[in-house]
C-alpha cells in the first residue's frame, strides 16, 4: 500500500501538481468588512463565537488546520 501511495506522490510531483501557490493575506479593509458582517454579530452568542474564532485565525495564524479542533464549552 505504501509503495503505491509513494509512486502516486512521485507522479504528482513530476507533473507539478504538488506545488503550492502563495496567496496574499487579508487587507485591513477586508478584515473590517468581515467583522462587520451580520454572521459575526457579537450581540448574539453564535456570532460572538464566530468572531472569536475569526480573531484566533487572524491573530494566531494557525497552520495545518489545527484551529478547527477548537471546542466551545
Amino acid at each position: 500500500m505504501y509503495a503505491r501511495f509513494d509512486s502516486f506522490l512521485k507522479d504528482m510531483k513530476k507533473k507539478g501538481i504538488d506545488e503550492t501557490k502563495s496567496t496574499d493575506g487579508l487587507s485591513t479593509d477586508e478584515i473590517h468588512h468581515i467583522i462587520q458582517h451580520e454572521a459575526l454579530n457579537s450581540n448574539v452568542p453564535l456570532g460572538l463565537l464566530k468572531q472569536v474564532f475569526f480573531w484566533i485565525c487572524i491573530l494566531g495564524a494557525p497552520r495545518g488546520g489545527e484551529h478547527v479542533n477548537l471546542l466551545a464549552s
